[in-house]
């Protein structure tokens, strides 16, 4: 089960207060979760879809989506490289 820190609760609070739809802050509380973690495990997920009163699925879609969100661990250092010209 995920939890998110006491401090990463409180930022919760004001990310929340930004948005008049929940919804809309769904890329924060991904950063948030990944900052605290390193990664966007699962369990992240399904907190963050319970929050924002959405499917698990919506989260993880959205997450896939963004090359900046990682869905595992990674190293110290993450080379990307633009292969489109």
């Amino acid at each position: 089960m995920f939890v998110f820190s006491e401090k990463s609760e409180k930022k919760i609070e004001e990310i929340l207060k930004k948005y008049p739809v929940k919804l809309s802050a769904l890329l924060p509380l991904l950063a948030l979760a990944q900052r605290q973690e390193g990664h966007i495990a699962p369990e992240a997920m399904e907190e963050i879809g319970r929050r924002l009163d959405c499917s698990p699925a919506y989260v993880q879609s959205v997450c896939s989506f963004y090359s900046m969100f990682y869905t595992g661990p990674v190293g110290k250092y993450v080379i990307q490289f633009c292969i489109n010209i």
